[in-house]
């Protein structure tokens, strides 16, 4: 190796070992992005090839440094049996396992990555943006959307997510349910504590009871329609979610827990739904 490719592999390190998880994952994602948007593009994912030319571009990009395609390419494929690169077969299993993607070829050498292709749920991964399930910064999107919210509800969430990760899709969806009875125990208090309903109410009516009983304070206490409107949505959300993980629950579910996909959009649902849930706290 000449000096000048052991000086791009150090820089290499260097960047990479600067990264969290979760910040060396979204690279990693922007990456495979950029790579499936090019016309001439490769109709697989070739580790050391043009995905590993824009991955370094990324890279670069986000660390305030020169990119070195040329070595850094190269490196996702000799290197991966160093420490340093951990997180790259890391993001590269994780997307094996949660069905994003395929491998396809292994080196004869040392068993190295070489090539992989995207599944149809990697497709909808990548079209997705930041508000599919799977990518990363949910939790932290949620917690700055709900001001307020308790952590026990993002606790259930982030377990949810993990639990879809690794495609364990009852116990995601059970998790689900459970955030936001929760959620919705949660602002029913606090309506309670501010004199909009009677807190025997609240703990007089069960889970359904509960959804109907926040819903009808909603659709009286929001004036804006727009705001009105997604409260009100919201509360069917959480109705159709508490019959999913009544689902679960059980041995012999209405509709099989076999797609992952629906759990995938009952999490995205549940967090484009959680905002104006909690907002109802401010009919108080």
């Amino acid at each position: 190796m000449s000096r000048e490719e052991e000086d791009a592999r150090q820089a290499l390190r260097a960047l990479v070992e600067r990264r969290s998880a979760a910040e060396f994952r979204t690279v990693c994602i922007e990456a495979l992005r950029r790579w499936r948007k090019d016309p001439a593009g490769e109709p697989c994912v070739l580790v050391h090839g043009q995905f590993g030319r824009v991955f370094a571009q990324v890279l670069a990009e986000q660390g305030g440094d020169v990119p070195q395609p040329v070595y850094w390419k190269e490196c996702l494929l000799n290197d991966q049996e160093e420490p340093y690169l951990a997180p790259f077969i890391e993001f590269c299993w994780w997307l094996f396992v949660a069905g994003l993607a395929t491998p396809l070829r292994w080196s004869k050498d040392g068993g190295k990555l070489m090539r992989f292709t995207l599944t149809a749920a990697g497709h909808r991964f990548l079209d997705a943006q930041n508000n599919d399930p799977l990518a990363p910064g949910l939790i932290a999107r949620l917690r700055e959307r709900c001001p307020g919210l308790p952590d026990e509800v993002l606790e259930h969430l982030g377990d949810a997510e993990r639990c879809l990760r690794l495609q364990l899709l009852r116990p995601a969806v059970t998790l689900l349910g459970l955030a936001y009875e929760v959620a919705v125990a949660q602002v029913l208090d606090a309506l309670a504590r501010a004199g909009r309903v009677e807190q025997t109410q609240v703990d007089r009516a069960k889970a359904a009871a509960r959804i109907d009983l926040l819903k009808g304070l909603a659709t009286s206490g929001i004036a804006d329609y727009d705001n009105r409107g997604a409260a009100e949505r919201a509360c069917d959300f959480a109705h159709d979610l508490r019959r999913r993980r009544n689902d679960a629950a059980h041995t012999r579910p209405r509709y099989a827990l076999d797609d992952p996909s629906e759990v995938e959009e009952l999490l995205v649902a549940a967090g484009r739904c959680l905002p104006a849930l909690w907002a109802i706290t401010g009919v108080a």
